[in-house]
């Protein structure tokens, strides 16, 4: 199976991209939420992310470029159906657009 395709299919059923394991939305490096960027006022729609396991989760936040790479994922832009299963804001200004 292609690898977006992999990676679709996780975000949509909520399990980790690399154990199986259930999982959260994980947004990539330059499409990260926190730090000035409030979950609740910023528009997900583009944004990169993955779904991961809270042990994967915590691992990307301390070395997302080497992971990446070593398992040959390129994150999911979000699209309608993932910002409705996940809940996520599809309004209003986005403040970082390194996403794009």
């Amino acid at each position: 199976m292609e690898v977006s395709r992999w990676e679709y299919a996780c975000l949509m059923n909520k399990s980790c991209v690399i154990c199986g394991r259930p999982a959260d939305l994980h947004h990539l490096e330059g499409s990260r939420i926190g730090q000035g960027n409030n979950r609740n006022k910023v528009n997900h729609m583009g944004r990169r992310v993955e779904a991961l396991c809270r042990v994967h989760h915590d691992a990307w936040h301390h070395d997302e470029a080497n992971l990446m790479a070593k398992y040959h994922l390129s994150g999911i832009r979000v699209n309608a159906e993932i910002a409705q299963l996940y809940r996520l804001n599809t309004v209003g200004g986005n403040d970082d657009r390194s996403y794009v």
